[in-house]
């Protein structure tokens, strides 16, 4: 098998999942393996046609004997062909130890932020790896091995932003086949041979087990995942129904937003919202199913801690957070003496109450509001908004919760903490200065009008 048999599958696997386009600079991660000299080999035939501009990169990790002659390689054959090519030289071991990871992780981290620094030092656009269909495979079986989600299942992607997979549709053995068709040289890692770590384990001992059931194993999976890709992009639209709110620590969003989506969806949009948070690391499986069940739950008040951040549930909005939420340090209860002005001085707040008959000269504004006074039965009194708070706002032709009122209104977080809410037993007569709840509405029975205004320093009427 040579390049130009599998070149119909290239441009079409390149064009579908747009890879790279014409003016395109790329950089290769060329490691001196059969992956990377094929990828380099491909991507240098769009380059000698003047399609894209390529560059090269090669990590010397100094953790074996073969190090220096691998980096020697790769610097011959990029000469040979006329490629840039730039090597970084780290202590991949050092750099474990130092970040308590393993020295796999730390190849990787230190691999990737060295090409991201040269790509915006040349001004290249694209990183290419040469991860294949085994590898897919390989990363897919350890997830399920550990346990995984959705997102894990759906493998390595043909493209994650800047990160571009040239030859993720071949397998190994068509990669190995066409390098030695074409005379493309490479060196081989016998690291990759050392089953004490869990991916050769896979690479060596499952797979090979599973393609003697199936030759084409890794192809499969292959087109799995790219299923499983689908159905996560469509179910990562249906959770973009639900706004959400960002703030410097947190994200927000309304708890019936949340709840209007199917119950199924709930725990992607809180996977979301966890993943926004943190820069795109998932939680693990057992907080988002805690956490699902709590939104169901019905309860109107709750809070979990997660390691390094806090999810709540306050007044109608779920939110997750970098800090702790403090608890509302502005809540109050008074009694109205009606009939009066009355200051608060906490809220810097005026109250005025009059008793008036209805008469045909009785108008209304938009400063004073009128209730029945004929249907206060018990103390009047105000308090701050608290949790579950319902009322039907009169005309209006529907109940809500003060929560979603307030949202609605978009009211700010600190002015919804302040407004009065006028109350007579467990009813709502009154939301400050905004609305008068159905039951308590001026009708044409009303005899005796309570008026009701409510003043701020610094503000109009309410």
């Amino acid at each position: 098998m040579r390049i130009s048999d599998i070149w119909d599958r290239l441009i079409s696997y390149s064009h579908t999942n747009e890879l790279f386009f014409e003016g395109s600079r790329i950089i290769a991660a060329l490691s001196g393996g059969s992956d990377s000299m094929l990828m380099l080999r491909i991507l240098y035939e769009f380059h000698k046609k003047g399609y894209i501009s390529l560059y090269a990169f090669h990590l010397n990790h100094s953790l074996r004997a073969e190090a220096d002659e691998e980096e020697a390689f790769v610097r011959s054959y990029c000469d040979s062909l006329g490629i840039p090519l730039k090597v970084e030289k780290a202590d991949i071991r050092l750099y474990a130890k130092q970040h308590s990871i393993s020295e796999e992780s730390a190849g990787r981290e230190i691999r990737y932020s060295l090409m991201r620094k040269l790509k915006a030092d040349i001004g290249y656009d694209l990183i290419a790896t040469a991860h294949h269909a085994d590898d897919n495979a390989e990363t897919v079986i350890m997830r399920l091995v550990r346990g995984t989600s959705l997102n894990g299942l759906c493998g390595i992607a043909p493209k994650n932003d800047d990160i571009i997979r040239p030859v993720l549709f071949l397998s190994k053995d068509e990669i190995l086949e066409i390098c030695e068709c074409e005379d493309i040289p490479y060196v081989t890692d016998m690291s990759n041979f050392d089953d004490k770590y869990f991916r050769n384990r896979i690479r060596n001992n499952v797979i090979p087990l599973l393609k003697e059931d199936n030759p084409k194993f890794t192809e499969a999976v292959l087109r799995t995942t790219e299923t499983l890709r689908d159905v996560r992009d469509y179910l990562e639209r249906q959770t973009d129904k639900v706004e959400l709110t960002f703030r410097e620590d947190s994200i927000s969003c309304n708890i019936d937003d949340i709840l209007s989506v199917d119950r199924f969806i709930v725990s992607f949009v809180l996977m979301k919202m966890c993943r926004m948070l943190t820069g795109g690391k998932d939680i693990a499986r057992n907080h988002i199913q805690k956490l699902t069940e709590l939104v169901i739950s019905g309860d109107v008040r709750w809070e979990y801690h997660i390691p390094g951040m806090y999810v709540y549930l306050y007044d109608g909005v779920l939110s997750f957070s970098l800090t702790e939420r403090q608890n509302n340090k502005n809540s109050y209860e008074y009694d109205i003496e009606i009939g009066t002005d009355q200051y608060f001085e906490r809220e810097k707040m005026h109250i005025s109450t009059k008793i008036l008959k209805k008469d045909k000269n009785f108008c209304i504004n938009s400063y004073i509001k009128a209730i029945d006074y004929d249907k206060i039965r018990d103390r009047l009194f105000i308090v701050s908004r608290k949790d579950g708070m319902k009322f039907r706002p009169a005309g209006k032709g529907m109940t809500k919760k003060l929560s979603k009122y307030f949202s609605d209104m978009k009211l700010p977080m600190a002015m919804r903490d302040i407004i009065p809410v006028f109350m007579c037993g467990d009813d709502i007569v009154c939301v400050g200065g905004y609305d008068v709840d159905e039951k308590y509405r001026i009708t044409k029975d009303t005899q005796n009008i309570l008026t009701i205004s409510v003043t701020y320093e610094g503000e109009n009427d309410k």
